[in-house]
């Protein structure tokens, strides 16, 4: 219940932040957004090497057969190739747009936005990450006392 009303909120927010942007910025200023929407999640996905769905079925399956150390370890293991992933995902495409973003989609130049992308990319394929694992141990289905 409480994850279903924490993803209709944040749907509920982007909706209000989106159409208040869209009333504000200008057409053009309004696409580099929609594009950088669009390019954050799935650099985060690529970043996150698709170990946030594996972590979802190898969490709850090696704790329910007795094996948490297993667990453990490809949660540590996960977490080695998540983060340095995320950030050449985040440092692609940050350079991608630093070069392709002012002359193909009408991006401002300015270095702080590029920097800002890359750090919500990793954000991102982080949040993923642990959101996943955390449904992961849910999965388990732990007997309620």
């Amino acid at each position: 219940m409480w994850v279903s009303a924490a993803r209709l909120l944040g749907l509920l927010l982007w909706l209000v932040v989106t159409s208040v942007l869209a009333r504000v910025l200008t057409p053009r200023e309004f696409g580099g957004f929609v594009l950088l929407q669009a390019i954050m999640p799935f650099a985060a996905v690529v970043g996150s090497w698709g170990l946030n769905r594996l972590a979802v079925r190898e969490i709850p399956e090696q704790l329910s057969r007795g094996r948490a150390d297993r667990a453990v370890g490809f949660l540590s293991g996960a977490v080695t190739v998540v983060v340095p992933g995320a950030m050449l995902a985040a440092a692609l495409c940050a350079v991608a747009l630093w070069l392709c973003g002012p002359r193909y989609f009408g991006l401002p130049a300015e270095q702080p936005l590029f920097v800002l992308v890359g750090f919500a990319v990793v954000m991102f394929a982080w949040q993923q990450f642990v959101a996943e694992s955390l449904r992961g141990f849910h999965d388990l289905g732990w007997p309620r006392s």
